[in-house]
């Protein structure tokens, strides 16, 4: 069926009059990977691992790349899994919505055959655990393994979605794995999964760009500058990502020719915030 149709049917009334907000396509698709991205194989090798067992979190301050690093492992086709994604925004802090979000995104990838009873299943507002059970039996029906991307989990606040999460988070099932991207640490209940061995985390400091990586960015922004003067971007920085985008911005702007001619231009860059700084030092902050 086509993703339009499935949104069609699936937006509306539920089955007991409570009334879900209609699904916003743009929200089932990660972002687009630009030629200017670069490519992180030791990060793509974090992901692919995570994948591995059952749930990756991927948790560190704005402007990290969090969800640039995760789309771009997706984009190298470094997993053959079935993608499904979803940004989360204020509006999924309703429980029909939230949950009409969750099957609309599984209902976008490849990973539900036509008979699996997720692909009928209308939330409405008593969503509570006899639903949920509903939800994990059909997610042990795919038609194989399936990776679901929860982006900008912070935004979501409402303590019953939350729990309700909590209860896929504790138990995907064995063919899918979960990914998820929050500025903050996440409500839920991840000790267990943290003491098997289950829990793949991705933090401020793995997010972090190396000399390498900071190398190819300015590369990429057509900057050709020299190794002191990407040490100096870096340590300023701390790797921040945003920090680093902002300081090749800044000199391509400065300079036309984009420093090929004046390798030894003064790089200056923003700091790194202080709450990232903090997150660099400490990986549970």
């Amino acid at each position: 069926m086509r993703r339009d149709a499935v949104l069609s049917r699936m937006s509306g009334f539920g089955e007991q009059g409570e009334r879900a907000l209609p699904v916003v396509s743009t929200k089932l698709a990660p972002p687009p990977v630009e030629e200017s991205d670069v490519r992180r194989p030791r990060l793509d090798a974090l992901l692919s691992q995570g994948t591995e067992g059952a749930v990756t979190l991927v948790c560190a301050g704005p402007g990290s790349g969090k969800s640039r690093a995760v789309a771009g492992w997706l984009a190298a086709g470094t997993t053959d899994r079935a993608v499904a994604w979803l940004t989360l925004d204020e509006t999924d802090n309703d429980v029909p919505t939230f949950w009409l979000d969750v099957l609309a995104a599984l209902n976008a990838s490849s990973a539900l055959r036509p008979d699996n009873p997720l692909r009928d299943m209308v939330p409405t507002g008593r969503f509570g655990a006899g639903e949920i059970r509903r939800v994990q039996a059909g997610l042990e029906e795919l038609t194989g393994p399936l990776v679901f991307v929860f982006d900008d989990l912070d935004e979501v606040t409402n303590r019953e979605v939350l729990d309700g999460l909590s209860r896929l988070v504790e138990r995907p099932g064995p063919t899918l794995g979960l990914v998820l991207i929050s500025r903050a640490e996440p409500p839920l209940r991840l000790q267990r999964l943290r003491l098997s061995g289950r829990l793949c985390e991705i933090r401020a400091a793995d997010l972090a760009f190396d000399r390498r990586e900071a190398g190819e960015l300015f590369a990429r922004s057509g900057l050709t500058l020299s190794a002191p003067q990407v040490r100096t971007l870096l340590e300023r920085t701390e790797g921040w990502a945003a920090g680093l985008r902002l300081a090749a911005m800044s000199l391509a702007r400065a300079d036309p020719r984009a420093g090929a001619d004046q390798p030894r231009r003064t790089a200056t860059a923003p700091a790194a915030p202080a709450a990232q700084r903090a997150a660099l030092r400490d990986p549970r902050s």
